[in-house]
């Protein structure tokens, strides 16, 4: 952590915290500097290696401290955001363990104040969390079942695992011709608009051009929305349709993997 004193990378970090919670209510520009307040952070107490030790991960956190928190994509940002928020929170715990061991006097002031601090951040990060999830917009598909034209492999997003990958895709096709993934709604629903998220870790290019198209049968459907440039977060609107069946599809031989797909009223 170099001659910064702890009290002042505390104060970034409090910082940090108070622009993710701005951020929670749609503030992009707040998301790219908290992103930078935690690079300050992690930058300052890292002594050694990172408290990240997958080596995927270790990768990613030194790729996301190397990049200028004004240039990373903006479909990208929160995530960048969400796992530099929890390698700063493991770092100052990790020091706040240290320092106590250590019992160094010069360090009994500041490591004092580290306990009140840490639970402010909790607060704020409990603030912040309650926020987004009450200002983001309703999933009709969330919990819903789903099937994909074919399976290369098992994937578990929230462990961020897709059969050999590190990855947090939702599901991936094998090589298909016109590769399609469908959502039973259980019931003719109602939505004007879907927030589907390309996989960010490779091959972007793949899913384009991507249809969304609405059906009644799970065997016939109609097109509403169409993307023919690649991209990180697609999300078209359109004029409310009615449906059981919602499926997203590439019309050509490829493959095809996403991070979410999403309908909202």
């Amino acid at each position: 952590m170099g001659s910064e004193p702890l009290p002042s990378v505390l104060m970034i970090a409090r910082a940090a915290f108070e622009e993710g919670e701005a951020a929670a209510r749609g503030q992009e520009q707040s998301l790219r500097d908290a992103l930078a307040k935690f690079q300050q952070v992690i930058i300052s107490l890292r002594s050694g290696a990172p408290v990240v030790r997958e080596e995927d991960e270790r990768f990613a956190l030194e790729f996301l401290l190397a990049t200028d928190a004004q240039s990373v994509d903006a479909g990208a940002l929160e995530f960048a955001v969400e796992r530099l928020r929890l390698e700063a929170s493991a770092l100052l715990s990790e020091r706040e363990t240290q320092d106590r061991r250590r019992g160094l006097r010069g360090w009994r002031g500041p490591v004092e104040l580290v306990g009140p601090v840490m639970a402010l951040l909790v607060l704020v990060l409990a603030g912040y969390t309650l926020a987004q999830r009450a200002l983001k917009p309703v999933d009709l598909a969330e919990g819903k079942p789903w099937v994909a034209s074919s399976s290369w492999a098992t994937c578990t997003p929230k462990a961020g695992r897709c059969g050999p990958l590190t990855s947090r895709i939702l599901f991936h096709t094998a090589e298909d011709e016109s590769p399609w993934f469908r959502i039973d709604l259980g019931v003719a629903t109602s939505f004007s608009s879907a927030t589907i998220v390309n996989r960010a870790d490779d091959a972007p290019e793949r899913a384009v051009p991507l249809l969304l198209e609405v059906g009644d049968d799970g065997e016939h459907f109609r097109e509403i929305a169409r993307r023919e440039s690649q991209f990180s977060v697609w999300r078209p609107t359109f004029p409310s349709v009615t449906g059981r069946f919602v499926r997203v599809r590439i019309p050509r031989k490829t493959w095809l993997h996403l991070e979410a797909v999403k309908l909202h009223p």
